[in-house]
């Protein structure tokens, strides 16, 4: 029996080592530009963690039959391949990541997209912890960090920026285990029970007069920022889902410490020109391949 429980373990491990190295395959009603999709490996393993769902079966899509569904409750936390715990770090997550954006460079010019929806009885942590809801993250090891997250942060959708990726917005300063730079680009009446579209221009670089990271929110410019977007010597990647954290730290009350469920639709990850988006049939328009029209 002892023999057959080990080998029965090995299986298991065996397994779910495989499912979180495995490539996720979309549909084009889904996303674009993203066949090197996998699950990040310190996400939650839970069964209801990632979800492709259906329109016929009540869940809400942007457009067409498909969208992506991410569900987090209190206690959903996960050791990754290198030995990072959420667990001892006060996080938990369910996030997809894209490999590296640039395909190898650490440089370029690119285009991402997503369209979001918070279901009506979404709860926001009232400006304490964090919750993020999609993220540019760098892969070394010296800055292992994000310089550009979306946030649920006091409610709607805000857009928080690295400190030593500089302020050339004048953007308010935020302090959460690190220093951003933000501004809220939806309210939260605006984002509840609502489909909202990001569309994101960045050109990766080190330096500040070469660097720019512009994003439109519904068919309109709400960032221009121009300078930095990634530390020397980084590779950045694309991370998307649901990762909140700061329970213990910030002392969030249990009434907001709540299962939250996020969805997305129509992901983009394109180079160069904002026509390979393709986005024409939720009603936007690349005009001289740089410049988004509603």
């Amino acid at each position: 029996m002892k023999k057959l429980l080990g080998i029965l373990f090995i299986f298991l491990l065996f397994n779910n080592n495989a499912e979180a190295g495995k490539k996720i395959k979309f549909s084009k009603d889904l996303a674009i530009g993203l066949n090197k999709t996998e699950v990040s490996t310190v996400s939650h393993k839970k069964s209801y963690s990632f979800e492709k769902v259906k329109a016929k079966d009540g869940h809400p899509v942007r457009s067409g039959e498909e969208s992506m569904r991410f569900e987090v409750r209190p206690g959903d936390c996960g050791i990754s391949k290198g030995g990072y715990d959420d667990c001892k770090n006060d996080a938990e997550r369910s996030e997809l990541h894209n490999g590296q954006m640039d395909w190898g460079s650490g440089k370029g010019e690119l285009w991402y997209a997503w369209s979001i929806y918070f279901p009506k009885e979404h709860k926001h942590f009232s400006g304490k912890g964090w919750n993020v809801v999609s993220q540019f993250h760098q892969d070394a090891n010296k800055n292992d960090f994000p310089t550009f997250m979306f946030w649920d942060h006091t409610g709607g959708y805000w857009i928080c920026i690295d400190h030593r990726m500089g302020n050339p917005s004048n953007l308010a300063r935020r302090t959460s285990g690190s220093q951003f730079n933000a501004k809220q680009l939806l309210k939260e009446k605006e984002v509840l029970g609502k489909w909202n579209d990001l569309i994101v221009h960045v050109k990766w670089s080190d330096k500040e007069d070469k660097g720019f990271f512009k994003i439109w929110v519904n068919g309109e410019l709400k960032l221009n920022h121009q300078g930095k977007t990634k530390m020397k010597g980084t590779k950045p990647y694309w991370k998307w889902g649901l990762y909140r954290g700061g329970f213990r730290e910030d002392y969030i009350p249990k009434s907001l410490y709540t299962t939250q469920v996020i969805y997305y639709d129509e992901l983009r990850q394109t180079k160069k020109t904002c026509k390979k988006l393709k986005l024409e049939h939720i009603g936007y328009k690349c005009v001289n391949g740089n410049e988004i029209e509603k």
